[in-house]
């Protein structure tokens, strides 16, 4: 399978060089197809980090980013060049997993789907997304304090930390205003600093 294959290869620069994105996004819009490899490798682990946020079916993740990569590649010619690569191919993963899960509800009357389930977070990589205060404590506590959290606040967080994405592409991502990321991120982080004051073991 080519995508199985892309991912394996091991990537390299097309010229030997280092390439920015949107050179590399170019060359691919003209059917570079090492171009094509290039960001398929570069972007499948955050694409998959980000799905798996969402949910924990691997085989409807895998299927979404196939999906994403060969819609890209079909319509490659008419694609604009996006000032970031990562934050054009989150917002598309965004649309496209939400779009199957609705399917899916649709014919499994799911009724608790919940975006960033706060179980998700269970990971210590998640330190990651906070300042050296909040890593100072324990993972545990750290959990706590995310069950605070509304799905909105985490996914700007992760996003923004995790991700390190800038406001304007993490208000792409999520389709809301600049203004309303600078209002779920402020408020996330002090509701988390606030959290874990009171969680913080002697």
């Amino acid at each position: 399978m080519f995508f199985t294959a892309i991912h394996t290869k091991k990537s390299r620069d097309l010229s030997g060089d280092v390439v920015s994105g949107q050179t590399l996004w170019s060359a691919f819009k003209e059917g570079d197809e090492e171009a094509y490899a290039r960001i398929y490798e570069d972007h499948f682990d955050a694409l998959y980090d980000y799905c798996e946020k969402i949910t924990r079916k691997s085989d409807l993740i895998e299927d979404c980013i196939h999906d994403l990569f060969t819609s890209l590649w079909k319509n490659k010619e008419n694609l604009v060049v996006p000032q970031s690569i990562r934050a054009y191919l989150l917002s598309a993963i965004r649309r496209i997993i939400f779009r199957k899960i609705k399917k899916e509800r649709k014919y499994t009357h799911l009724t608790n789907f919940c975006f960033f389930e706060e179980a998700l977070f269970e990971s210590s990589r998640e330190d990651k997304i906070i300042n050296k205060q909040i890593k100072a404590y324990n993972h545990q506590s750290l959990i706590k304090a995310l069950k605070q959290l509304t799905n909105r606040q985490k996914e700007a967080i992760h996003l923004r930390f995790y991700h390190n994405l800038d406001y304007a592409d993490v208000a792409s991502v999520m389709n809301i205003t600049l203004e309303a990321v600078y209002n779920h991120i402020s408020k996330g982080i002090g509701k988390l600093k606030e959290t874990l004051k009171h969680l913080a073991i002697p």
